[in-house]
C-alpha cells in the first residue's frame, strides 16, 4: 500500500484518485486528512514534552546544589541583586545538559554523570565547611589539606541532619535522572559549538550587568562588580556569582592566574606603596615605653584558646595570670583563610597578615624582608628560639622562622623521643622533654622564646589526638562518653598545666623575676559551629574576640579595654621593652599609644572600635551608643580605612616592598 492509499483509502481503478464520484467520499477524505495531520501534531506534540520532561529532569539535580547553596549565601550580609546569579548559573546548567544530549550513544550519558559528580564533590565540600566555618570553599585550601586530614570525620559527623537531607534529594534527582536519560542516535556536534557561542554571549553580558563602577581602586572595593573581577572574598563572591560561575572564577585565579588581567598595573600598585611609606617617623614614646626593658620575654601562642574557656575551674594558671597581667578585653585574632594557626604566627612575629587577594600563602613569604621580632630583639643581643611538637617543615616553618631570625626551631617530633606522635601533641611535653627543658631554662644571657601550642586543637572527640589527655583524668570507658564541651575544657587544661610548669622552671632556674609572657589565642575554637554558639556570637567578625594578656612577676593587674588584634602585638611588645621603631612598618600600632583609639579589621572588610561593628558601611552591633551619635563619615573614613590596609598589605607581600625601606634606611 502506497502513501497515496494510506491517506485517501484503496483505488477502485485509476481515475479514482483523481475524481471523486460522490459528496459522501469527498466528506471522508477530508476526514481522514484531518486525522493525519493530527496524529503528526499529537506525535511532534508527545515527542516534544517527553524532550522538555527529560531535559527538566536532566537540569534539577543541578539546579538544587545551586538553590541549596543560594539559601546559605542568603545569610551574608551584602546587599546586591542576585538576579545576575541566576543567569550565570541558569547558562551553566544549560551547557552542560544540552551538551550531553548532543553526544551519541553512552558517551553523553557517561559525560552527564561526570559533570555531576565533579559538582556534587564540590558541593559537598563548600556545604560542610561552610557549615562549620561560616565560610564557603576555595581551592586554595588545598594546600592546607594535610593539616585538617586528621580530624575531617569529626567534622562529617557534627554536621546538622538537614544537610544530609539535603545530599540525599540531590543524590536521589540524579538517579532519577541517570534512569530517564535516552540516548542520542547521532553526534550533533554543530548543536555543541551553537550552545558555547550563546553560553559565552551570555556570560560576557551579564558580567556588564552586575552593580558598581568597575573601577579597580580599593575606595571602590566593596561595589559587586569589584567583588566579582577580584575573586577575593568567597562568601560575597558566591552570593553575586552563584555557585558555578564562583567555581570556575575561584579555580581560574588560583591555578590561572593571568595577573595581568586580574589586577592593575604595577606601576599603579608601586605608586600606591610609594605614597603609603612616604612619611615614615618613629613611634612617639607614652607612659609605657620601656616598662619592660632588658626583661627575657617568652610568647605564647595558645591553640584554640577562646575566651570563653579561660576560668578559674577550666584553666586556673591562666586565670591567676589574668587578675595579674594587662587584660586586653576587647581583643582580636584572624580567621583568614586557611592555615590560621601558622597565620598568627605570621601576623605576631611580622607585622602583616595572610594575604587575601594573592594566590600565595603566608607561609611562601619567608623569602621577604620584614621588621620581624626576633631579628628586631637579636640586635639587642637576645637569643631566640621556637618550640612546637610537629615538624619544622610543616607550614614552611624551618624557612620561615629562619627568615625571620630565629636562631633555632625545636620539635617534639625531631627529638626521635617519642614512639606515638600523639604523645609528643601534649603541651606538657614542651616543659617535660628533658632535651627541651635543657633549651629553655640552660640559658645564658637575655632570650625571646616562642612557644606554639597544640592540645586545644580540634577534632573533639575521643580520638587518638584527645585520648591520652582524657583517659588520664577519667579513664577509657568514661572517656569515650564525654560531650565536645567537657572533651575542649579539659584539653584547655592541658595547655593551663603546661603554662604551670613553664612558670615552675622559671622559679626553680631563677628566671621568675626577669621574665615576661604574652598570652594569646591564635584564633577561637574554630570547626564546631553548633557547639561555639553556646558560649559566643558566631554569626559576625565577633566570632574573633580571643584573649589577650602580658604578664610579669609582681605587676598589678590592669584591664585594657582599647579594641586591639593580632597585628597590634608586635609594636605593643616593642613599645613595652623601650625599643624604638618606625610606625608604618608593621599594620597595627602600639595599643597604648593615646593616639590610637583602638580598630580592628577583618578579611570581609567589617571591622570594630569597640563601640560599633561595621560590614559594609552598615552597622550590625552596637556597644552602649546610640546610632543616633555615629557619624556616617566616621563610617565611611574607617571602612576606607581597612580596605587600605588590606591592600597595603598585600602589596607590600608581593613586592617585598620593605626590603627597599630598609635597605634605603
Amino acid at each position: 500500500m502506497d502513501s497515496n492509499e494510506k491517506l485517501f483509502g484503496k483505488r477502485n481503478n485509476s481515475f479514482d484518485f483523481i475524481k471523486i464520484k460522490t459528496p459522501k467520499e469527498k466528506f471522508q477524505r477530508r476526514k481522514r486528512t484531518k486525522k493525519y495531520i493530527k496524529n503528526i501534531y499529537l506525535k511532534r506534540i508527545t515527542i516534544s514534552i517527553k524532550n522538555i520532561s527529560e531535559h527538566i529532569i536532566l537540569c534539577i539535580p543541578f539546579i538544587l546544589i545551586d538553590y541549596f547553596i543560594r539559601i546559605e549565601t542568603n545569610k551574608i550580609n551584602l546587599n546586591v541583586n542576585q538576579k545576575y546569579s541566576y543567569i550565570f548559573s541558569y547558562t551553566y546548567i544549560k551547557l552542560y545538559v544540552l551538551t550531553s544530549k548532543a553526544f551519541k550513544g553512552n558517551i553523553g550519558k557517561v559525560y552527564y554523570a561526570i559533570i555531576f559528580i565533579f559538582y556534587f564533590l564540590l558541593f559537598l565540600t563548600n556545604i560542610i565547611y561552610y557549615s562549620f566555618s561560616s565560610n564557603f570553599f576555595y581551592f586554595k585550601l588545598l594546600s592546607y589539606a594535610s593539616e585538617g586530614s586528621h580530624f575531617i570525620i569529626g567534622v562529617i559527623l557534627d554536621v546538622k541532619i538537614n544537610i544530609w537531607l539535603k545530599v540525599l534529594i540531590i543524590i536521589f534527582s540524579f538517579i532519577i535522572a541517570l534512569i530517564i536519560f535516552r540516548k542520542s542516535k547521532k553526534n550533533n556536534f554543530p548543536s555543541i559549538i551553537l550552545f558555547l557561542i550563546i553560553f559565552i554571549y551570555a556570560q560576557s553580558y551579564t558580567k556588564k550587568l552586575i552593580g558598581g563602577t568597575g573601577k579597580k581602586e580599593f575606595d571602590d572595593f566593596m561595589n559587586p562588580r569589584n567583588i566579582f573581577k577580584e575573586c577575593t572574598h568567597p562568601n560575597k563572591c558566591m552570593k553575586i556569582a552563584g555557585f558555578y560561575k564562583y567555581i570556575e572564577k575561584d579555580f581560574f585565579k588560583t591555578y590561572l592566574n593571568f595577573k595581568i588581567l586580574l589586577r592593575k598595573s604595577e606601576k599603579e600598585e608601586l605608586n600606591f606603596l610609594k605614597n603609603i611609606y612616604k612619611y615614615i617617623k618613629i613611634h612617639d614614646k607614652n607612659e609605657y615605653t620601656g616598662r619592660f626593658k632588658d626583661k627575657n620575654i617568652i610568647l605564647i601562642q595558645m591553640e584554640g584558646m577562646d575566651d570563653w574557656l579561660l576560668n578559674e575551674k577550666n584553666t586556673p594558671t591562666l586565670y591567676s595570670l589574668k587578675n595579674n597581667s594587662f587584660d586586653f578585653t576587647e581583643h582580636y585574632s584572624y580567621l583568614i583563610g586557611a592555615g590560621t594557626t601558622f597565620n598568627s604566627e605570621f601576623c605576631v612575629n611580622t607585622g602583616f597578615h595572610a594575604p587575601i587577594t594573592l594566590t600565595a600563602n603566608s607561609y611562601d613569604f619567608y623569602k621577604n624582608t620584614f621588621y620581624s621580632l626576633p631579628k628586631i630583639f637579636k640586635k639587642l643581643g637576645y637569643t631566640s628560639k621556637a618550640f612546637h611538637f610537629n615538624n619544622p617543615e610543616f607550614y614552611h616553618r624551618d624557612l620561615n622562622y629562619l627568615g625571620w631570625g630565629y636562631d633555632k626551631f625545636l620539635s617534639l617530633i625531631k627529638t626521635n623521643d617519642y614512639k606515638q606522635i600523639d604523645h609528643a601533641s601534649l603541651d606538657t611535653e614542651l616543659i617535660k622533654n628533658k632535651k627541651f627543658y635543657n633549651e629553655i631554662f640552660n640559658t645564658n644571657g637575655k632570650f625571646l622564646y616562642y612557644f606554639i601550642t597544640y592540645s586545644i586543637h580540634v577534632p573533639f572527640e575521643y580520638s587518638r589526638h584527645s585520648k591520652l589527655i582524657l583517659e588520664k583524668k577519667f579513664g577509657k570507658k568514661k572517656s569515650i562518653h564525654l560531650k565536645q564541651d567537657d572533651i575542649i575544657k579539659i584539653l584547655a587544661g592541658e595547655t593551663d598545666e603546661m603554662i604551670k610548669l613553664l612558670l615552675e622552671g622559671l622559679k626553680k632556674n631563677n628566671l621568675y623575676d626577669n621574665t615576661v609572657l604574652m598570652l594569646f589565642a591564635d584564633h577561637c575554637t574554630n570547626g564546631y559551629k553548633k557547639l561555639l554558639s553556646k558560649y559566643k556570637i558566631i554569626s559576625d567578625s565577633r566570632i574573633n574576640h580571643t584573649p589577650f594578656l602580658i604578664w610579669s612577676a609582681n605587676m598589678k593587674g590592669e584591664i585594657i579595654n582599647k579594641t586591639s588584634s593580632q597585628l597590634d602585638i608586635l609594636p605593643t611588645i616593642l613599645n613595652l621593652f623601650g625599643i624604638p621603631y618606625k610606625d608604618k612598618c608593621m599594620l597595627g600600632r602600639d595599643i597604648f599609644d593615646k593616639n590610637n583609639l583602638g580598630f580592628a579589621f577583618f578579611d570581609d572588610y567589617s571591622w570594630t572600635d569597640g563601640k560599633i561593628l561595621v560590614n559594609n558601611e552598615k552597622i550590625i552591633h552596637l556597644k552602649n551608643i546610640s546610632e543616633n551619635h555615629i557619624n556616617k563619615k566616621y563610617i565611611i573614613n574607617k571602612s576606607q580605612q581597612a580596605i587600605e590596609k588590606f591592600k597595603q598589605n598585600d602589596l607590600t607581600l608581593k613586592y617585598d616592598y620593605l626590603k627597599y625601606i630598609i635597605n634605603k634606611n
